[in-house]
């Protein structure tokens, strides 16, 4: 029985053994797939929908967006009397709505305003709980309170608006239900957002925002794209669009789902909250960067995901592993 039992033993030993080194090699030949694309320049995460962001040096990339001192990538979100989001496509001003981390609390600030203090944290009161919707799709928010809606009326020049929250425990929305062909497959059906249009990360790249300002008679700021991570690139302007994963460092991925079609909000200056007259940049978008087949909005920039949460710095190497090249 000591014999059999040492066989067994071994057996166990070298089959686990084999597995480590089946996996080290598909890990290895994966990655000999990736090539250095350039350095991971900006980092931004937006805890209000289509308020201001705020830069990092680094933050947690999170299966639901990037999470830094106790706040989520849009983990607030401010609705209309119908329960549909708010944003600056209806409300330019929104772009004004600047939102800072003290401690536990955020604040919120804007012209004139005084400044309206929220828990990080909110115990969750299923009696405030009420359903919102994005881009149509319901997902559930924690109305804020009084205090905050009034806030956000005042400023805004609006009736019932309702700023509301999504708790961890709260059901999140689902990507799979909102994402049109062509790229259904490079959905997951468990990938989730929180208040987010789509998914939970968008990408861009210097040398993409370089190309459409050089078509443009006033050049624009990447905060009129709002991206989550921006890559100072040494490839061609719009190679994301092939993108299949990105690495960041040595072990950090995030798994590249479509090129982002966009809206008239990139349309709105950061800065002042007003709509360029002449819709740019949108109108020179729609003349080179919409694809057949995948209806009329131009598109610019990359959706991901990650499935492991991970540290990402400014400064970062980034390397590519292409769908098609």
């Amino acid at each position: 029985m000591d014999k059999e039992a040492s066989y067994f033993g071994f057996g166990l030993i070298a089959a686990s053994a084999a597995k480590y080194l089946a996996s080290a090699w598909i890990r290895n030949k994966r990655l000999e797939k990736f090539e250095r694309i350039g350095t991971v320049s900006d980092l931004i995460y937006y805890p209000i929908k289509s308020c201001q962001g705020i830069p990092m040096n680094s933050g947690t990339l999170q299966p639901l967006g990037l999470y830094k001192d106790g706040m989520a990538d849009r983990n607030w979100m401010i609705t209309r009397p119908d329960g549909s989001f708010l944003s600056q496509r209806q409300c330019p001003r929104m772009a004004l709505i600047k939102v800072s981390s003290h401690g536990n609390m955020i604040h919120v600030d804007a012209p004139n305003m005084p400044t309206l203090e929220l828990p990080k944290q909110p115990k969750v009161d299923a009696t405030r709980v009420i359903e919102c919707r994005v881009w149509g799709l319901p997902i559930p928010g924690m109305d804020c309170g009084e205090e905050a809606n009034q806030w956000a009326c005042k400023f805004l020049g609006q009736e019932n608006l309702h700023v509301v929250f999504s708790a961890a425990n709260m059901e999140k929305k689902h990507i799979a239900d909102e994402c049109l062909n062509p790229w259904t497959d490079l959905i997951r059906p468990d990938d989730e957002s929180i208040f987010s249009d789509l998914t939970s990360y968008l990408i861009t790249t210097n040398k993409s925002l370089d190309d459409v300002n050089k078509r443009l008679e006033k050049p624009v700021s990447m905060r009129n794209f709002r991206p989550n991570i921006v890559i100072d690139t040494t490839k061609e302007a719009f190679d994301e669009d092939l993108w299949g994963e990105l690495q960041f460092g040595d072990d950090v991925f995030m798994r590249c789902q479509h090129p982002c079609p966009r809206c008239m909000l990139p349309t709105v200056d950061p800065d002042t909250g007003i709509k360029d007259p002449k819709m740019e940049p949108y109108k020179t978008l729609e003349k080179f960067r919409c694809k057949p087949g995948c209806g009329d909005s131009p598109f610019f920039g990359i959706n991901a995901a990650v499935d492991i949460p991970a540290v990402i710095h400014v400064g970062d190497p980034v390397y590519a592993r292409y769908r098609t090249k």
